[in-house]
């Protein structure tokens, strides 16, 4: 008796290495190899869309900046809620293509325990978006040492996205308000503020709220080109999270799609070699026009160039 239970013991601890090292799904779904060659998907998106290229990482990035990436009036490039409409008639075509770099469907984690999680920073309704999913993995059994907020100094938009109404929202769709909390004597202005506001009034389950929490203040950046003050990016609230000399390991990393690939290269090219990380998220939403899913792609296309090969 005593050989068969330690055997299922060894069983069981093999099982569970096993599973400590599957592979990531937003690995497995890499826009491009170690090499730059372009995944088969992007390639089908290419053909789709009959945009010239030669094959390389350099062609595609730049035709796909130049019919991607939208910019207003002067010049600017526009931020994702400002987006346009484009090629709607090519949306039938490409989304099983777009399915298959994993920009559509739910990323879920691959592992049971990290050292850490990074909640991405975004709009209000993204970050408890985003804090909900954190919170149904904590439910299915995934553990974490900590939780990191990537903020910054982004001023809250005056629109209807970030008003104090929204802030203030119980009946939102994307988290449930703890019943007894209650709105402080100042709203917050900036994204930072917001992040701890929604951390606070958040009603989470058993243990989630226990584990400790770190918030990330990033500044904003005045551009030279432009003479412009522009908001933080992932980039530059890694960077601001790096000055505080954190202990390397293995993180998760929390956005939503169609992101999740460009945010996870944003992480793996400014995150040292030591810090393991693995991006992960919700599906994207069934309607989102797909100005989004090719200004992403982009972005991704973009990112893994400087990564791979501009250190």
């Amino acid at each position: 008796r005593r050989q068969t239970e330690a055997y299922s013991r060894a069983v069981k601890h093999i099982d569970m290495q096993n599973k400590q090292e599957k592979k990531s799904l937003i690995e497995e779904c890499a826009i491009v190899s170690p090499q730059g060659k372009p995944n088969a998907a992007l390639l089908e998106v290419l053909k789709v869309l009959e945009l010239l290229h030669d094959g390389t990482l350099n062609s595609i990035v730049a035709i796909t900046q130049k019919k991607f990436l939208q910019t207003s009036p002067d010049g600017q490039r526009r931020e994702r809620w400002e987006l346009e409409e484009i090629m709607p008639e090519f949306r039938k075509k490409l989304m099983p293509h777009l399915d298959k770099l994993g920009m559509v469907d739910e990323i879920p984690p691959s592992k049971e325990k990290y050292d850490g999680v990074f909640m991405l920073g975004e709009l209000v309704l993204g970050v408890r978006e985003r804090l909900s999913y954190l919170s149904r993995l904590w439910e299915k059994g995934t553990r974490f040492d900590k939780i990191i907020f990537l903020g910054g100094e982004r001023p809250l938009m005056d629109s209807g996205r970030e008003t104090p109404k929204t802030l203030l929202d119980r009946n939102n769709k994307e988290l449930p308000i703890r019943e007894d909390w209650l709105p402080p004597n100042a709203l917050p202005t900036t994204e930072f503020g917001m992040m701890k506001l929604v951390w606070d009034q958040a009603k989470l389950p058993q243990g989630l709220k226990e584990v400790k929490v770190e918030f990330v203040n990033a500044p904003l950046i005045y551009n030279p080109k432009t003479g412009r003050v522009d908001r933080p990016t992932t980039k530059d609230t890694i960077e601001k999270w790096l000055e505080t000399n954190p202990r390397e390991g293995k993180f998760l990393a929390i956005s939503n799609n169609p992101y999740i690939g460009y945010q996870h290269s944003v992480l793996k090219t400014y995150l040292p070699r030591g810090f393991q990380v693995e991006t992960v998220g919700p599906k994207a939403p069934l309607n989102l026009p797909l100005s989004f899913y090719l200004g992403e792609m982009a972005r991704w296309l973009y990112q893994e160039k400087l990564r791979l090969f501009e250190p």
